[in-house]
């Protein structure tokens, strides 16, 4: 959506806290990415399909909002002062950039509904396409745009010269527009097949167990609760925050209420996923306290070992033996 640019005070006092609002969700947001994708990958028991599908989505992240905010400083410092061949890598980078990270939204789409929905079909699923749709597509469509664009140049004023090309509309841009669109609309149609599902579930159990959940209003009531938390965790995953915001208000007081509510929504979709899919999720919950558990039982027999080599004196005995020891002994409590 292009917000309408207006020289009062007022409004630019506005626009200056909505950039405010954007430049430290996507500073948080990448901070919070960048450690759910060190836990991904530094610990081997989360080493699963699953997991790798929500660390490309996170780095794909990372990658968006760095970028950015890199184009916001460009957008305000530097804009008539870079040249023409930075402009065409920067904006490229850009636009490749946003489509990997909505296009590993509609890898998270895709693989959801097949485990979901299609669970028969859930052995056909494999990284390697999955980093094809995810990294291999956004290329694809990025060099069309850029040869689309090459042969059907359009006339600029001298002004326009001076600033960057690159950056200007052009109708050639719905060929990187059309598939966020299309990405947005089949993950919506993921997100009512999943939700369908999850809720038939529950009400299958809650019938199967009469009596297990309480009285009948309440077996509702939690039913509800499970399948508004399943909607709200699904939302920032498969960019349905997008939908929610597309449009609103433009004038008055209340479009710059619906700016800001826009741009904290928007720049903290990340910071979401961090939290929902890795530091409230239950497997690496457990991997972390069982690491924590294990690193402080190998410091403690470290200490007493320590301490009873001190009252016995073993001054002779070798260092890297006693080291060796108590790697042993971490190891084996694997």
């Amino acid at each position: 959506m292009v917000e309408r640019v207006s020289t009062e005070p007022e409004t630019a006092d506005h626009s200056v806290i909505t950039s405010t609002i954007y430049y430290v969700g996507y500073t948080v947001s990448t901070v919070a990415l960048t450690m759910a994708v060190f836990i991904f990958s530094y610990f081997r028991e989360l080493h699963c399909l699953r997991n790798r599908i929500h660390m490309n989505l996170m780095l794909a992240y990372i990658a968006a909002d760095i970028v950015w905010i890199l184009n916001m400083a460009v957008n305000v410092y530097l804009i008539e002062h870079i040249s023409q061949a930075f402009c065409f890598i920067f904006v490229v980078l850009l636009h490749y950039t946003m489509l990997t990270h909505f296009l590993w939204m509609f890898v998270e789409g895709l693989y959801l509904y097949t485990l979901v929905v299609k669970t028969f079909q859930q052995g056909t699923a494999k990284l390697p396409a999955y980093l094809v749709i995810g990294w291999g597509v956004p290329l694809v469509v990025v060099v069309s745009w850029v040869v689309t664009r090459l042969l059907h140049p359009e006339e600029q004023t001298e002004h326009e010269q001076d600033l960057c090309s690159w950056l200007a509309y052009h109708w050639s841009d719905w060929v990187y527009q059309a598939p966020v669109i299309a990405v947005l609309a089949i993950n919506t149609i993921f997100l009512c097949f999943v939700m369908y599902v999850l809720i038939t579930k529950l009400r299958s159990d809650s019938s199967m167990r009469p009596g297990a959940m309480g009285p009948p209003g309440d077996a509702e009531q939690q039913q509800s609760k499970k399948a508004a938390k399943a909607l709200l965790v699904l939302i920032p995953l498969l960019g349905i925050t997008y939908i929610l915001v597309i449009a609103g208000p433009t004038e008055g007081h209340a479009a710059n209420v619906f700016a800001h509510v826009r741009a904290l929504l928007l720049s903290t979709q990340g910071l979401l996923v961090a939290i929902f899919y890795c530091f409230l999720n239950t497997d690496v919950r457990h991997t972390l306290a069982n690491r924590w558990e294990r690193w402080r039982e190998v410091r403690t027999l470290g200490r007493q070992r320590n301490g009873r080599a001190a009252s016995v004196n073993w001054t002779n005995r070798d260092t890297s033996e006693m080291v060796t020891e108590i790697t042993c002994i971490g190891l084996s409590s694997d």
